[in-house]
C-alpha cells in the first residue's frame, strides 16, 4: 500500500481502509469508518449467481466463471490493507455530484492493493473484462 502513495490518482476522494469481504468478481465490501459496497470501475465479471439475462444454455458456465472470479478477487484483496479511490471529476472536467458515482446502492470506484489496481488485475488475469459487452 505504501507504493501506491507514489502514484497520483485523478481528482477524487481517496482513503485507506480494508477489504472485508468479496461479494463477487467485481464488487467488494470496503471498511472506511464503516463498510461501504464498492463496484469496481472498468471491471465486468460474470455473475456468481444465475443471471437470467444469459441464455439458459450458458447460465451454469457463466455462474462457474463468476464463482472463480469472486474467489480470485477474494484471494487478492480480502482482509488486506487497501486504498479506495472514488473519482469526482466528471466527463467534461467539472466536479460531478456524489450521487452520480453510486450504482445500485454501491460506490463506483477503484481499489488499490500493493500488487496494483484490483480491476486491472482481474481483467489481466482473465477473470473480468473492461466492458460489460466483453463477457
Amino acid at each position: 500500500v505504501e507504493e501506491m502513495a507514489n502514484q497520483a490518482p485523478e481528482l477524487g476522494w481517496t482513503t485507506s481502509g480494508e477489504v472485508v469481504r468479496v461479494l463477487d468478481g467485481d464488487t467488494v465490501k470496503f471498511r472506511v469508518t464503516r463498510e461501504v459496497t464498492v463496484r469496481l470501475r472498468n471491471c465486468w465479471a460474470p455473475e456468481s449467481h444465475y443471471d437470467r439475462r444469459v441464455p439458459e444454455i450458458d447460465r451454469e458456465a457463466q455462474k462457474l466463471k463468476g464463482i472463480a472470479s469472486a474467489e480470485h478477487l477474494r484471494q487478492l484483496v480480502e482482509g488486506k490493507p487497501a486504498k479506495l479511490h472514488v473519482p469526482t471529476l466528471g466527463d467534461y472536467g467539472g466536479v460531478q455530484d456524489f450521487t452520480s458515482i453510486l450504482t445500485l446502492g454501491r460506490i463506483l470506484g477503484d481499489i488499490w492493493v500493493p500488487e496494483g489496481n484490483v480491476a486491472e488485475i482481474q481483467v489481466e488475469r482473465g477473470y473480468a473484462t473492461r466492458t460489460k459487452g466483453g463477457l
